[in-house]
């Protein structure tokens, strides 16, 4: 099989590698699509941690194409998505009696082998997975919409841990494929005026083709003062999407009294905060990491009941051959395109 394997900062080698071999309670998916996901951009081309000759990719959908022998709810040939869950509760299932629980940070993941080797990563035409963590894709859904059940399930855990009231307004600095996500889960979930923040012209212009009350570039205008204006008092809850410097700070300054701030995009930086501008508000600050199989399954209802849109974030224009993996990620860093799907 063919296969993107990380060598360095901004290069992968495409290798001939020869096709997994399913253990006996995994089966082997044929990659039909797999996204570029942000924590991706960080390994593979930036600040993150990474071993050479790992294969990385986990926003993959595709075709059971080997089935190990102890497997029975699946079949050669069924549509699939991994649903594999948040490695801190899998971590915390492992555990038994009183041992303490195990510290999980997004560091750890590419230091340990996850999400792969050449058997385990999603940017190749084959993947090994456990058959627990598939999850079925209805007909409703075509293979190159189901891509985007992984970083869905990432926006469903995020409006879970705001706790999103009916009414509410929400602010969203960072309009990326997550940022998006958020809007989309939101309106769903019954908010009331969306705003967000991106210096991206194409990613302004998806989110208002796909809903959001109003986008505004940070170039031009003050992100704290924009979302205050027209909100009147600030947004309810703001969701911090970009993981850049100074976007906690702008978020917990925005946010009304008594409001909430979710982070959810990850800055390998450090990040300066000053609490004199927030604290008396009684402030909120939540964070949350990936997700759980539950978070994937309401994912994939949303997605199945037509809730979540990809015509505005995924383009055919935006789809990549595995060949030209670097054009993808060079894209996504310049954040010209919304989203950059590989297709093996």
């Amino acid at each position: 099989m063919k296969a993107a394997v990380w060598k360095q900062k901004g290069r992968f080698d495409i290798e001939e590698a020869p096709a997994p071999v399913p253990a006996a309670e995994e089966v082997v998916v044929r990659i039909e699509y797999c996204g570029v996901c942000g924590t991706d951009l960080h390994r593979a081309y930036t600040q993150g941690e990474i071993e050479p000759g790992v294969v990385i990719g986990h926003e993959y959908c595709g075709r059971v194409a080997m089935v190990g022998s102890a497997v029975s709810m699946w079949k050669e040939g069924d549509r699939v998505v991994c649903a594999s869950g948040d490695p801190e509760e899998e971590t915390a299932t492992q555990s038994a009696g009183p041992k303490p629980r195990p510290r999980f940070t997004p560091r750890m993941v590419a230091r340990t082998g996850a999400p792969g080797t050449l058997q385990q990563g999603g940017f190749a035409e084959y993947k090994r997975m456990r058959a627990a963590n598939a999850l079925r894709i209805p007909d409703s859904i075509d293979d190159l919409t189901a891509s985007l059940i992984e970083p869905c399930a990432v926006a469903v855990h995020a409006l879970e841990r705001a706790r999103i009231g009916l009414g509410e307004r929400l602010g969203i600095l960072g309009l990326g494929p997550i940022g998006l996500l958020i809007l989309q889960v939101a309106k769903a979930a019954g908010a009331l005026e969306v705003y967000g923040v991106d210096p991206s012209p194409v990613r302004r212009r998806a989110a208002l083709d796909l809903g959001i009350d109003a986008a505004f570039d940070p170039r031009h205008t003050d992100a704290v003062e924009a979302l205050v204006s027209v909100t009147a008092s600030g947004p309810e809850v703001v969701f911090d999407c970009a993981g850049a410097p100074m976007t906690l700070d702008q978020a917990l300054t925005a946010v009304r009294a008594n409001g909430r701030v979710v982070l959810v995009g990850i800055s390998w930086d450090q990040v300066t905060v000053t609490p004199l501008e927030w604290i008396g508000r009684n402030v909120q600050l939540l964070c949350m990491y990936a997700y759980s199989r539950r978070h994937c399954e309401v994912s994939l209802k949303l997605i199945g009941g037509g809730k979540i849109r990809n015509a505005a974030m995924i383009r055919p224009e935006w789809i990549f051959p595995l060949d030209c993996i670097h054009q993808a990620f060079e894209r996504s860093l310049e954040a010209t395109l919304v989203k950059a799907v590989i297709r093996p």
